[in-house]
């Protein structure tokens, strides 16, 4: 039980990534049918990423260090500003495509978390099922948070949304450096 606790509470450190980005992206004001699946596939990378990683790190010595930051802040920056730029011109930002980077995006950490977890020998499968689970959901929630910021403030929201992205991937782009 006090292992579950533990797998939760990482699901949950992880997941916040994906909560504070979705309710930055969430401001765009997507339909439920869109919300949706852009929740699951964040639920879904989050699935695969960490077992991808574990079996690269199975396979890998312990002495590699991976660092992902500088990939998920560029991926953040080119979104937040992909927003900016078409909260200005009034278009449609190519959703599909988006979709996949911002699920990409978020789950670079589940990525890295995988090959941790492949460097020990455990069974993974419940592990990241509660990773995708708590993602998913984490998701969702920034999501329609998002939306409902949009309907308060409207237009303004779109800036506030990719103006937490932005900020989001030059967080990312620091930690590269420090």
């Amino acid at each position: 039980m006090n292992n579950i606790l533990v797998v939760v509470i990482i699901a949950i450190a992880l997941s916040m990534d994906a909560f504070s980005a979705s309710l930055g992206y969430g401001t765009l004001n997507f339909d439920k049918r869109k919300i949706f699946i852009i929740s699951l596939t964040v639920g879904l990378f989050h699935f695969f990423m960490p077992i991808v990683g574990a079996i690269i790190g199975h396979e890998l010595d312990e002495h590699l260090i991976l660092n992902t930051y500088a990939i998920t802040g560029i991926i953040f920056l080119i979104i937040g500003f992909q927003m900016l730029i078409t909260s200005f011109k009034c278009k449609e930002i190519s959703q599909d495509f988006n979709t996949f980077l911002f699920g990409f995006a978020v789950s670079l950490d589940s990525f890295s978390t995988g090959i941790g977890m492949g460097l020990l020998d455990i069974n993974i499968f419940l592990i990241v099922f509660i990773f995708s689970l708590i993602s998913f959901l984490f998701t969702l929630l920034g999501f329609y948070l998002g939306k409902n910021l949009y309907k308060i403030i409207e237009k303004k929201a779109i800036l506030i949304g990719a103006s937490i992205l932005i900020t989001i991937g030059f967080r990312y782009l620091l930690k590269t450096l420090i």
